[in-house]
């Protein structure tokens, strides 16, 4: 069965953009997402290496940034940003809340702590 499985995914491999760096595929979209140099990622940690790469932590919070906050950011009226209860546990360990404020999001709220009729949950 294992075999079958396999016999099913593609056999070529995604072809390196650069030194360091494969192109991945978005199953979604078949677009081909660049790849994020370490110089790319504002406040990239170095690892303990002192290789400069960027941490999961400071990926997820430009993609945040750039892909999410941005859109809305110069909107004067400012935005509600509505997330469930592991999207909040994303956005929290990624950005703090001065930084949402910065980004023009004035409310984070968690959509599964009401109900239909909008009664928080206990």
């Amino acid at each position: 069965e294992m075999a079958s499985f396999f016999s099913h995914r593609s056999k070529t491999k995604p072809k390196p953009v650069e030194e360091g760096f494969t192109a991945l595929q978005d199953p979604w979209r078949g677009d081909i997402s660049p790849p994020v140099s370490a110089s790319s990622v504002a406040g990239a940690h170095t690892d303990q290496m002192g290789s400069g790469t960027p941490t999961l932590r400071d990926l997820v919070r430009r993609r945040i940034i750039t892909d999410v906050l941005a859109s809305f950011s110069a909107d004067a009226r400012g935005a509600v940003l509505l997330v469930d209860s592991f999207t909040v546990r994303v956005v929290s360990s990624a950005l703090r809340m001065s930084e949402l404020i910065e980004h023009n999001v004035h409310l984070v709220e968690n959509v599964t702590m009401r109900d239909a009729n909008g009664n928080y949950l206990r």
